[in-house]
């Protein structure tokens, strides 16, 4: 198991679609250098709908967190969560679509639980998130300068020590959640850059949300659905990646 306050980081900022990102369902859980790294010429800030898709997501998975995280599960019976883990996921709601994963072989069966991993997204996205709780005045607090934000550069390590609501994120890593039958849970699979896309298509179809545990991931969305939503969204050119990236994680699931 990973030192929790030193998990693996890659860039967490949603890349243009269709480029090549890290899916988190192929993530490792070694230990590399902690890095966060500044936004790209090649990615794009999110559009609108994005934008209100990630809060939304944000809330759903704040909701489906509290109280559920623990440090072990019972490997009997259903996979009941044990030592669990007091986080106050308010003030990082935000930061949750940007940052958590799981890997789709982490249910192991008739486990009925996740195991759930935390990167540290990009510079530009940590800032925004600051700079919206603090004032754009942090950014001349030293603060940037002290933990690395000013070069692109930083960790969860120089992060913890200047601002409490990082260091929550960290104790989300190594932990397990049950898993129920929500689709919103199921996009921790997903990759970042369509995050957005999926849970507008899930709110869209009305997909009803439930506590009920089982031991597979729940992907319910169908061709229809999808193509009704990105018809809404001007997405349908991309309708065939989007149906081949849920395929490829359904697939065993």
């Amino acid at each position: 198991m990973t030192d929790p306050t030193n998990p693996k980081i890659v860039d967490g900022t949603i890349p243009e679609f269709g480029q090549s990102t890290t899916k988190p369902d192929t993530l490792e859980t070694t230990v590399t250098p902690q890095t966060a790294n500044p936004t790209s010429s090649n990615q794009k800030p999110l559009t609108d709908w994005e934008q209100e898709n990630m809060v939304l997501l944000g809330q759903e998975l704040t909701k489906l967190m509290h109280n559920s995280c623990g440090s072990d599960y019972t490997k009997q019976g259903n996979g009941n969560i044990i030592s669990p883990k007091i986080i106050n996921l308010g003030p990082i709601d935000s930061l949750l679509p940007h940052t958590i994963t799981t890997k789709k072989d982490t249910p192991q069966q008739n486990s009925y639980v996740i195991h759930l991993n935390v990167q540290l997204p990009s510079t530009h996205l940590i800032c925004s998130f600051l700079e919206k709780i603090y004032g754009s005045e942090i950014a001349q607090s030293g603060l940037y300068e002290a933990t690395g934000l000013d070069k692109g550069t930083t960790s969860f390590d120089l992060l913890n020590p200047y601002f409490s609501e990082i260091k929550e994120l960290t104790k989300i890593e190594n932990t397990y959640l049950p898993l129920f039958s929500n689709p919103y849970q199921t996009l921790l699979l997903y990759p970042f850059a369509v995050r957005p896309f999926f849970t507008g298509a899930i709110k869209e179809a009305n997909m009803s949300v439930t506590d009920n545990k089982r031991s597979t991931f729940f992907h319910p969305l169908s061709l229809q659905q999808i193509l009704a939503y990105a018809k809404k969204v001007n997405q349908v050119p991309k309708v065939a990646e989007y149906m081949k990236i849920m395929n490829e994680l359904k697939e065993g699931a």
